[in-house]
């Protein structure tokens, strides 16, 4: 059982780790402002993720989404970090 929580604790890491790397391209200046240590903001983030607390980076990414262009690649990131975002609902 431990295994299960530990596997699910690193798929929560690496999700929070991509969001963070989609969010600093997606917004440098707010990244900036609300950034002030990585590390520590991925383990933020990866928390939230294993609480199941994500209504607000799903609102967030839907934003970015809805209005950004389609094709474009931040935009493209964002709808594909929405889906798995999903997964962990």
């Amino acid at each position: 059982m431990n295994c299960q929580r530990d596997d699910c604790r690193s798929d929560a890491i690496r999700f929070a780790e991509q969001l963070t790397d989609w969010f600093q391209d997606y917004d440098v200046y707010e990244y900036n402002d609300r950034v002030d240590d990585c590390a520590s903001y991925v383990d933020e983030l990866a928390a939230q993720i294993e609480s199941g607390n994500v209504k607000e980076m799903e609102e967030y990414l839907q934003l970015a989404v809805e209005e950004g262009d389609k094709y474009d690649r931040i935009i493209i990131r964002a709808n594909k970090l929405l889906k798995k975002l999903h997964n962990f609902m």
